[in-house]
């Protein structure tokens, strides 16, 4: 990897000094999977994902490609217990894939697991680069807890999670955190909402 020893000093930040083709390289993690290679690691995930989704789909309740917002794509996935009510505990599930990879409907291989314990499952889709930018996926990601709380306001709780399949990507964990930090998420479900718009957030990778 990259000598990053300057890191502090912008004078001698060693990216700047990188190449747009070698900037990608660094910052692509794909691209440093050992065992079995950059498109091999991508296509293994990809499938795993979409026969887990196609399993969850076929034998679970569910609603699917529900619209939390007016624009293309934004839907989301949800999975429900067997036994189901409104007060159920919600898991949001933002997928990982570098900003420019990855759908919901490749990401439900946690939803069997979850469902099992009573916990419903939704799984956000949101808009990804080139078309996508940086502000309007945080702002969708956002703006799906606020439908979740809206849609199911007596919930038990509300956790947001992502998931970074090859390496710590920051795409579902960068807007997981800002919604942290954000008032635009509590703002968004308006002043008759509860308090905690969530409970918390869990960043996973590996």
């Amino acid at each position: 990897m990259m000598d990053v020893s300057g890191v502090g000093f912008p004078s001698k930040v060693p990216w700047k000094k990188m190449s747009a083709e070698e900037l990608e390289n660094q910052y692509c993690p794909s691209r440093w999977v050992v065992r079995l290679g950059a498109e091999e690691a991508l296509r293994t995930y990809s499938q795993i994902g979409i026969e887990a989704t196609t399993r969850a789909r076929a034998t679970r309740k569910s609603l699917l490609h529900v619209p939390y917002g007016d624009g293309e794509g934004e839907k989301v996935d949800i999975y429900f217990p067997d036994e189901s009510s409104e007060a159920l505990p919600f898991f949001l599930f933002f997928h990982g894939g570098y900003w420019q990879s990855g759908s919901k409907d490749e990401s439900a291989f946690m939803v069997h697991p979850l469902t099992a314990q009573g916990v419903a499952v939704v799984i956000v889709a949101y808009g990804i680069a080139p078309k996508g930018t940086l502000d309007h996926m945080v702002d969708q990601v956002t703006r799906s807890v606020a439908f979740v709380q809206k849609r199911y306001p007596s919930n038990k709780w509300v956790l947001p999670v992502d998931f970074l399949p090859v390496g710590p990507q920051w795409v579902g964990g960068q807007c997981n955190q800002y919604l942290g930090y954000s008032q635009a998420a509590p703002l968004a479900c308006g002043a008759e909402s509860k308090l905690g718009l969530f409970e918390g957030g869990l960043m996973l990778w590996g």
